[in-house]
């Protein structure tokens, strides 16, 4: 469970630090390869094909709240 909430807070610290406009497929690529260089490999414990995909979709629901919450414009 320490795994995913680092996990959380990793993508939402990286999410706003590398947030600009446009270029949702570059900026999720550039956060994957965040979360790979910060969360050590030895506490994945996971495939990392999967765990590949498994960041793609975590990243889209961590976008999304930030876009409906923090990032709210109107």
């Amino acid at each position: 469970m320490r795994f995913l909430k680092t996990l959380t807070g990793v993508l939402s610290m990286g999410a706003c630090l590398i947030e600009r406009p446009g270029e949702g497929d570059k900026k999720k690529r550039e956060l994957k390869g965040l979360v790979y260089s910060i969360l050590p490999e030895e506490e994945w414990k996971i495939d990392q094909k999967l765990f590949d995909e498994i960041l793609d979709v975590a990243i889209d629901i961590v976008v999304s709240w930030l876009n409906r919450t923090l990032w709210k414009t109107a």
